[in-house]
This record gives C-alpha cells, structure tokens and sequence, in this order.
C-alpha cells in the first residue's frame, strides 16, 4: 500500500522543530485497481475491494483535507417496497482551481449486527475552457460541485461511512447511524429487503416482454425527468431511483404490444431521451443518460412564461395524437411540478380511442394542488392518478387496467355483428 509523510512543526519551543510523522493512505492512488469495476456508476465491490476499503476507512487521519460537507437523507420506502436511504455532497469548485480532476466516493454501510456493504463511484469533472477561465475568478463565483449516492436496506439500524477523496489524495468524510422501519399506516406492506440487509439502489431491468398483437396496447409512456422534491433543481440518486423503478413496475404490469418512451425535463422544457421501439437495452440506456443529465440549471424564464409555458406539454400529445399509428394510452409519469399554468381549451382532442392518464406522485402529504400536466389531461378527458405511497401506485395500476379492460369489452361488443332474426315459415 502506497504511504506517504506528512510532517508538521512542532512551533513555540526553543528546541529544534521536532516533525511528527502521521501515516496516510494515498487514497486516490491505490484505489486505481478498482477504477475499472466502477465504471462511473456506484456500484457495490466485491469482498477484496471492500477489504481494502474497509482498512482505509479504518486508518484514516482525523483532519480532513479536501473542503467539502456531506448531507444525510433519511430512509423512505420506494415504490418496490425496499428503503431507500443516501446522502448529497457539496465541494466548492474553487477548491481545484478550475482544473480537471476525478473524485472517488466510497460509501460502506454496516448493519447491526451483520457484515458491511461497501459501494464506490468514480466521477471526471472537466477543467474550465481556457477562456471562461481567463475571464472568471472561480473564488467569487461561488459555484459547487453537488453529487449524491445511495443504497437500498431493510428495516433496522445501520452506520454509514462516507469518504470523499480526489486525484491530489485530499479527502473528507462523515458517519451517521440511520434506523429504518414501517410508519403506523404502512404496517400491511411487506418489505421486499429482508431486515438488516443492504442492496444497490436500482432496480432490476425491465424484461423486455411485449404482449401479443391484440393482446395489449399500444403504449406511451411520457416520463417527467424532476426531482420528488419541487424545491431541488437537480436529479439525485433516489430521484433517478424513483423514476427508473416506477417506470419499471408499470411496463411490468401493463400489456403493452409496443412502448414508445419519451423523457422530458418540464423545467428546461426540452426532451432529454427518445425512443419510439423502448426495450429492455433502451431501458439500459435510459439509466445512463438520467445518470449523465444535468438539470441543475432551470431557466428563469422557463419559470416565469405564464400561460405560454404550457406550450411544451401541448406539443409532447399533439406528437402522440397526430402520428400516422398513435398510441392507444398515453401516460405521464412522474412528481408533481412546479408548473401550475391551466392549458387552453382548445388543446387538440385525442384522436379516436386514445386514451390519456396521469400518474402524478406526491412526496409530501397535504398540498395536492393540480399543475399543468392534471390541467393537461383535465382538457383531454383522461384521468389523474395522486399518489403518496407505493400503495398507492398499486391501487391506480389496478384502476387504469380495469378501465381499460371494460373499455375494449365494450368496443368488442359494439363492433361484434347483431345477431340476424330467422324468417317466419
């Protein structure tokens, strides 16, 4: 293991200054062996790596050296009934002096009384243009590098460790204890964790089965890309988590002959990712491209367009409704907006059998103001799911499918011949 001296001057005394030698591990440097399996996603290490992770964690000196802070967040059940619990970090970028740098995150979390799981992410952080840098002093700027991670438990008591360290070995890092359970009004759901145990946050990958022709529907799936929470700009893990697992659990028990998918941000309103033929490789390569998006940038005129800025959802269903094959259901996915505008009345109507719904998640309790997507579908008739809790999501599943399987039982029968009246002798 690669060591290095530090050396600090023991001041004040007549003596000669005596230099005391502290051990330190340099962090960055002999982690290189695990670059290849992180992959700049965070993913769980195997028994080796969390070894030698485990020992630096251990070994560590109490000053830290990289400015930086760490935020807990606190467990909350998901919608596949697993908790989910993580943390953001914040470095001012003044701290690298507008250079190219890599910032390695270890996360190790320990239940009580069990083994610790140890997770790692690697992220490239390119240096300034030369000429924004010639002309922007980073120290006034005041920008901040944000990232977050997270993990998945079962109900218990954990410690969490977290270590932050850079290309120059600096590091900072932080522990906490978290207690995960069942509120009063969840005590009928079984969680799908077994108690003090910890998994990666995402969600198995979509299976990719299609239902056979004029056994299901043709289905668009118009994603909205925000954070759970109306007052952050950016996309953490457990956003991405949220968005990837309800996205998952729907395509899982919706019959759907094709999916067209669409990702959209409504606060840069600008679509982020689109595949008409969605698969279980699309649905790969949607994780990535959430992962890699940056959303912390909001226009304010975005913001501030009025009425005008329900432009943007009206082009996303005139695209669904004018299209030569339109989709039977389209469904809007995601957190309640920020956006509160009403669309006009004379929004395009839907063509001929399309059907429109909403699944709008609430994080919060209380508050349940419509905004311009439950006005959107208010104008095209459909109908708009309020969800608080994976329960919730379950019960609107079932109310979606069972309108559907009415609604085509009644086309069957409208369509189905009149029964003729024989002649009398």
């Amino acid at each position: 293991m690669l060591v290095h001296n530090i050396f600090v001057q023991n001041r004040g005394r007549r003596n000669p200054p005596q230099r005391v030698m502290f051990r330190a591990v340099l962090l960055f440097s002999s982690m290189c062996i695990i670059w290849p399996s992180i992959a700049f996603s965070q993913v769980p290490l195997g028994s080796d790596a969390s070894d030698k992770v485990g020992r630096m964690l251990d070994s560590l000196p109490a000053h830290e050296t990289l400015k930086c802070t760490i935020h807990d967040w606190k467990p909350f059940l998901d919608f596949t009934f697993r908790f989910d619990a993580g943390y953001f970090v914040r470095c001012p970028y003044e701290e690298f002096g507008g250079e190219e740098f890599r910032l390695a995150t270890y996360t190790r979390v320990t239940p009580q009384g069990g083994s610790p799981m140890v997770f790692a992410e690697l992220m490239v952080v390119p240096a300034v243009p030369p000429d924004v840098a010639a002309k922007t002093n980073l120290k006034r700027l005041h920008a901040e590098l944000d990232m977050s991670g997270g993990f998945s438990i079962g109900e218990g008591e954990y410690q969490v460790e977290v270590l932050v360290t850079d290309n120059r070995n600096r590091f900072c890092r932080r522990r906490w204890n978290i207690k995960a359970g069942r509120s009063h009004s969840q005590a009928e759901i079984a969680v799908a964790l077994e108690a003090n145990t910890v998994s990666h946050i995402w969600p198995d990958p979509w299976d990719g089965k299609l239902a056979d022709k004029g056994q299901g529907y043709r289905v668009t799936i118009l994603l909205d890309a925000m954070p759970m929470n109306p007052r952050e700009s950016r996309l953490r893990v457990w956003d991405r988590a949220f968005l990837m697992q309800s996205l998952r659990s729907m395509l899982q028990h919706l019959p759907c002959e094709s999916v067209r998918l669409v990702a959209f941000n409504l606060d840069q309103q600008r679509e982020l990712y689109r595949q008409e033929h969605f698969d279980s490789e699309a649905f790969r390569e949607l994780a990535k491209i959430l992962r890699t998006t940056e959303l912390g940038t909001v226009s304010y005129k975005a913001l501030q367009r009025g009425p005008e800025g329900v432009s943007f959802l009206s082009d996303l269903v005139r695209k669904e409704s004018a299209g030569s094959q339109p989709s039977d259901i389209v469904v809007f996915l995601g957190p309640t907006t920020r956006f509160g505008q009403k669309v006009p009345a004379n929004l395009a109507p839907p063509s001929q059998g399309q059907h429109f719904f909403y699944f709008e998640y609430f994080p919060f309790p209380g508050a349940n103001f419509p905004d311009s997507i439950q006005h959107l579908i208010s104008v095209l008739q459909g109908t708009t799911y309020q969800m608080h809790s994976p329960t919730d999501f379950s019960k609107a599943m079932q109310k979606m499918l069972s309108q559907l399987d009415r609604e085509r039982e009644a086309e069957k029968r409208e369509a189905a011949p009149s029964p003729s009246l024989s002649p009398r002798n």
